[in-house]
């Protein structure tokens, strides 16, 4: 093959290297983690609601109740689950956005570490 040609072979290999570790975009994986999260703190909220105390006398969602701690204005209320879905939302969000950006920095590294590699590899061979 002349100079500077990439064969059929090489093409294919290199478009599912790209595939394989293509880009997430942090903005839409944190968007739809926040969307998760949030909804999941509702419907956990919203359930215990719907189910009530195990006795009359009983709190409903004692365990629940901690998130009060780390989530100002949260309370296993229907008022609770929608500052629960909000703060999810957000919580989510930022989760989201921090782990495709560790991912992406994963893979730009591992595909630099790898091509390095390969290209040790010719010079050593040929």
């Amino acid at each position: 093959m002349p100079n500077g040609s990439i064969g059929t072979g090489e093409r294919l290999s290199n478009q599912r290297l790209v595939m394989a570790f293509s880009r997430l975009q942090p903005h839409a994986f944190g968007v739809s983690c926040g969307i998760l999260f949030g909804a999941a703190l509702f419907l956990i909220t919203a359930t215990l609601l719907l189910k009530g105390p195990v006795a009359p006398d009983a709190e409903v969602g004692p365990n629940l109740a901690l998130l009060r701690f780390f989530i100002p204005g949260y309370s296993v209320s229907w008022a609770g689950s929608l500052i629960g879905f909000l703060s999810g939302a957000v919580i989510g969000y930022l989760l989201g956005l921090c782990f495709a950006g560790f991912i992406n920095f994963h893979h730009r590294l591992f595909i630099r570490v790898v091509s390095r590699g390969i290209q040790r590899q010719g010079l050593l061979d040929g």
